[in-house]
């Protein structure tokens, strides 16, 4: 990853991101992804319970 300096600007829907390295916008994915899993167990379990 920290080979990666290489500035690029992410477009995502019509909306342009700074210009960041690579590896910026690996890092922000992996915990994007950490932070959603959680996220998605949780709203699975609530859904499952009877009210």
């Amino acid at each position: 990853m920290l080979e990666n300096q290489q500035s690029v600007s992410l477009v995502f829907l019509g909306w342009a991101g700074p210009q960041l390295s690579i590896a910026v916008y690996i890092a922000l994915a992996f915990l994007l992804g950490m932070a959603a899993g959680p996220v998605l167990v949780v709203v699975r379990r609530a859904r499952r319970r009877p009210v």
